[in-house]
């Protein structure tokens, strides 16, 4: 609009105004976006450096074994969360948490129905604790110390390359998402701290069904009958190499 129609561009003070307007508002911005990307790289940082250091602590076996009860317990309780809901269905939850019971490791939850929510996680631990039990008087306590770890570490390593990822790619949609580039890093640094807690669960859990199921690979081994149940047929092909490792 400044331009006159001979002139092969535009000067003046309106347009030197605006061109260092512009200037600033380009240089504000960058350093707008440099201070939230150095800020996402923190909070990546920061979950890299508590995974090295969660995974030190995953691979102490005889941390981990001093840890089952817990890890028992919270499995048993991830379990049976449909409970958590006061309004869920008894039996429909019931009925889920049998059939996983039954289905993956031919525990026989049925003697338990009826009875309370607390009582029936209380029931699920204990028979878990028993067959984990079971399976460090077959194998030796070391070893059995060694296969926990290695199965608890493996499945959290397998989790963290995609977490990361995953991570990496929150920090860009945080900042598009967000109204400010301190909600954008908060948001990024909630979805981490519960990432983490996702992932800890789940390599819980494949901990938990290693155990459970690594009794019927060890033909030695007694067979208890937990709640009733029979015994799982056949051991997952990374759990039977972790065993042979083992013994």
């Amino acid at each position: 609009d400044a331009k006159t129609p001979d002139a092969d561009f535009a000067s003046g003070a309106e347009v030197a105004r605006a061109l260092r307007r512009v200037q600033r508002d380009a240089e504000t911005a960058r350093r707008a976006a440099a201070l939230a990307a150095a800020e996402f790289a923190a909070v990546i940082e920061s979950e890299s450096r508590a995974r090295r250091a969660e995974r030190e602590t995953m691979m102490d076996a005889r941390l981990t074994l001093t840890r089952l009860d817990a890890i028992i317990t919270a499995w048993a309780n991830r379990l049976c969360a449909g409970w958590d809901d006061p309004r869920a269905d008894y039996d429909a939850v019931f009925d889920a948490v049998s059939d996983a019971l039954w289905d993956n490791w031919r525990l026989d939850a049925a003697p338990l129905y009826g009875e309370s929510p607390a009582i029936v996680k209380t029931a699920i631990a204990d028979a878990a604790a028993r067959r984990a039990l079971a399976l460090r008087d077959a194998v030796g306590a070391r070893r059995f110390g060694r296969l926990l770890a290695e199965t608890r570490l493996e499945t959290a390593d397998s989790l963290w390359a995609s977490r990361l990822s995953h991570l990496q790619d929150m920090s860009l949609s945080a900042m598009l998402g967000s109204a400010s580039r301190r909600e954008a890093v908060s948001n990024l640094t909630d979805w981490a701290l519960n990432s983490r807690a996702d992932c800890r669960a789940q390599a819980d859990d494949a901990l938990m069904s290693a155990v459970l199921s690594a009794q019927n690979a060890l033909p030695n081994a007694a067979k208890p009958a937990e709640m009733g149940g029979n015994e799982i047929e056949r051991l997952p092909d990374e759990l039977g190499a972790l065993l042979v490792a083992s013994c």
